[in-house]
């Protein structure tokens, strides 16, 4: 009897209370996150909360006005940390091409340079250079 009703008991709360899997990222493990950071961000929390509590315009542009500031200051944050900022320059720029051009390949970044050989102007094709040049200086007049 206790089996049975155990196995029923499970039944439901893993239909109604089933188990929710969060990822929490221990501290410290965010490099761009330092104490101005989390100041500003505890303070546009706090803003926000009072915000909701009072439901007054004054708050709301508070908490817009910190919430703006906050973001700002995580992205400079964040761009000082990022990986370009990390790469020391030399004398040998080829050197930092190349290594430029290996991170890019292995995030997968890729230049696609795309040219237009010829385009359909008045019903006929163009691909001469003249041409083009022509069209676009007849396109500009206008």
């Amino acid at each position: 009897m206790w089996e049975c009703w155990k196995s029923l008991f499970v039944q439901v709360l893993d239909k109604h209370a089933s188990l929710k899997t969060r990822r929490v990222r221990k501290r410290g493990s965010v490099p761009w996150i330092n104490k101005d950071i989390r100041k500003t961000l505890f303070e546009r929390d706090f803003l926000k909360r009072k915000a909701i509590k009072t439901n007054e315009e004054s708050d709301w542009n508070k908490y817009k006005s910190s919430r703006n500031s906050a973001n700002i200051a995580c992205d400079k944050q964040k761009d000082n940390t990022r990986l370009h900022h990390k790469i020391p320059k030399s004398q040998n720029q080829s050197k930092i091409k190349h290594a430029s051009q290996t991170i890019n390949d292995i995030l997968g970044r890729i230049n696609n340079v795309n040219t237009i050989d010829e385009i359909k102007h008045s019903g006929k094709f163009v691909s001469s250079s003249e041409e083009l040049k022509e069209i676009s200086m007849n396109i500009s007049q206008i």
